[in-house]
């Protein structure tokens, strides 16, 4: 093989495996699997202990517990499910919310019409009609949208499961 061939492909795979590693570890964290570890002087970097303990008054980082292949597989089929809302999931509540929002105001606005003068009754329950048939057509698209990003995360990562 040509030098600079394997010196390419020994660069690519431990790019690979230094990226599956930070996956592994961002995981493990964020599954609550980790311990926390303190700064041993009282000189210490930052960025390497970026979180606070509150009861301890003292800065930490999380570190992942050791764990085997099998558990981490295990905790792996977890976390994914737990990821996979992602942002699709989080737009898909935003559009939840608002559509809610939107109803909320065109009642409360129609309420506020018919106690300000009682002969925009028809004008109100015009407006809060209207605003409530806005609000659920409109959030129709925002919900659509983030199950949009949902299925193509969902489809991204079947097809690099099959790589």
């Amino acid at each position: 093989m040509h030098k600079k061939v394997e010196a390419y492909l020994q660069k690519k795979q431990k790019e690979a495996a230094e990226q599956e590693q930070e996956r592994r570890r961002e995981i493990l964290v964020e599954a609550g699997l980790y311990e926390k570890v303190y700064p041993t002087s009282e000189e210490y970097d930052p960025d390497e202990y970026p979180e606070f303990d509150s009861e301890k008054e003292k800065v930490y980082r999380m570190e992942p517990i050791d764990v085997t292949e099998e558990e981490f597989r295990a905790v792996e089929q977890y976390a994914d499910t737990n990821q996979e809302e992602g942002v699709g999931g989080k737009i898909m509540g935003l559009a939840i919310m608002m559509r809610w929002i939107g109803i909320l105001g065109a009642i409360i606005g129609a309420l506020v019409m018919m106690v300000n003068d009682s002969d925009l009754i028809l004008a109100a329950l015009g407006t809060a009609v209207g605003g409530i048939l806005t609000s659920i057509v409109t959030s129709w698209f925002l919900y659509a949208f983030g199950q949009l990003v949902a299925d193509t995360h969902s489809i991204r990562k079947k097809l690099e499961e099959k790589k």
